[in-house]
């Protein structure tokens, strides 16, 4: 191709991107589409198993990447905790995994093998979460039940006014 083939060739490209940023909403998607990251902990100072963050807040469109510190953990749904239409999941023991976020809602996550001993997150997406009071209700171990309450009380007082009732200051 020629240079003058070249340069058409870059214009169109040029007038393809244009076009794709001059449609309503892909600017803005792609503005707040975040990637988080969640650490598996086999051990804090305290001597648990946990996620870090415990909590996160995040937007539809957003990625989170869960990276484990050694083979004994994975993270996998928990049943009823998830927003209506969203499929279980489950990652492969100690490798990372990354989680695609449109839904908006309460996802429940856990480590199969701590789920026992309070191993747990919650990640919500969105300010439209038409999952929270069933994902609340969704019945657990004592020490996870212990865990998801503090989770749950954390995030209804950053949520705002709709929460305020599930707020434990």
């Amino acid at each position: 191709m020629g240079a003058r083939g070249r340069m058409a060739a870059i214009r169109t490209g040029a007038l393809a991107a244009l076009a794709l940023l001059a449609m309503p909403g892909v600017v803005e998607h792609a503005a707040r589409a975040a990637e988080h990251v969640v650490h598996l902990i086999t051990e804090d100072d305290a001597g648990r198993f946990r996620f870090e963050p415990p909590l996160l807040l995040v937007q539809p469109g957003d990625d989170v990447r869960f990276e484990p510190d050694s083979r004994q953990h994975a993270v996998k749904s928990v049943p009823g905790m998830l927003p209506e239409g969203v499929k279980p999941w489950r990652s492969q023991m100690g490798e990372p995994m990354v989680l695609h976020l449109e839904r908006p809602g309460v996802y429940g996550l856990k480590c199969p093998a701590h789920y026992q001993v309070g191993m747990v997150a919650l990640i919500l997406v969105g300010d439209r979460l038409a999952n929270w009071r069933s994902a609340r209700a969704v019945r657990h171990p004592p020490m996870t039940t212990e865990v998801f309450e503090r989770l749950f009380a954390q995030a209804a007082c950053r949520l705002g006014p709709d929460y305020r009732d599930d707020c434990h200051e």
